[in-house]
């Protein structure tokens, strides 16, 4: 099964390992405009970060937090495609502007913006250390919430602010679990992921509402 290998081979991935892969699929995520897509490596930071709470709690609440995961995932996926297909609907008939986009910013300005987002992730795990954590971890969930929340401020769509905000959660999820080690915490940072995905999919379907033109175009 599929599932299986999976989860043994996060299992087996060392702490450094994981960190490198959240920094990866991180950058990818910032990187990647068309927004399924985009999808797949925020994907990749559940499933990493899920290793990471069977390192530190128990091996089978990696599951849980897999599933939880995939079914934001799954509900955001729903909204990509509502909004691609709204976009290309709307480009065609040259109203893409009703929905209020400004222009693409371009792979080289995201690139940049991973750079200073390592950048300042570096200054503040070097000055603000988190104690009775690794440094690797420390670096990790800096990283993540840095990148998290310049994606936010940097989106133009709240899909993509949503999955900066996501990333966010997941950074402070992945040093808070290490120092709370506790099943109803992780349950709650579980509670916490599924509540922000749907006011990001309620906010996505708003936006897309609102964005209709009135009349036909000319």
């Amino acid at each position: 099964m599929i599932w299986n290998a999976l989860f043994e081979t996060l299992s087996t991935l060392t702490v450094r390992q994981i960190v490198i892969g959240l920094a990866v699929v991180s950058v990818l995520l910032l990187v990647i405009e068309e927004r399924r897509l985009a999808l797949l490596p925020l994907l990749g930071q559940y499933l990493l970060l899920g290793s990471l709470v069977a390192a530190a709690v128990f091996s089978y609440i990696m599951l849980v937090r897999m599933a939880v995961g995939l079914a934001i995932c799954l509900m955001l996926y729903v909204s990509a495609q509502h909004v691609e297909h709204e976009m290309a609907r709307l480009s065609s008939r040259g109203l893409r502007n009703t929905l209020g986009l400004s222009s693409d910013v371009g792979t080289l300005f995201r690139l940049l913006t991973c750079v200073i987002g390592g950048m300042i992730a570096y200054g503040l795990w070097r000055n603000y250390p988190i104690p009775d954590l690794s440094p690797e971890l420390g670096l990790a969930s800096y990283w993540l919430m840095t990148i998290g929340l310049l994606m936010t401020l940097t989106s133009s769509d709240p899909l993509r602010m949503g999955y900066g905000v996501l990333t966010l959660l997941n950074g402070f999820s992945c040093f808070y679990i290490f120092i709370e080690r506790s099943l109803f915490v992780i349950g709650l940072l579980g509670f916490i992921d599924i509540v922000a995905a749907l006011a990001v999919v309620i906010g996505t379907e708003a936006w897309l509402l609102s964005g209709q033109p009135t009349k036909a175009a000319p």
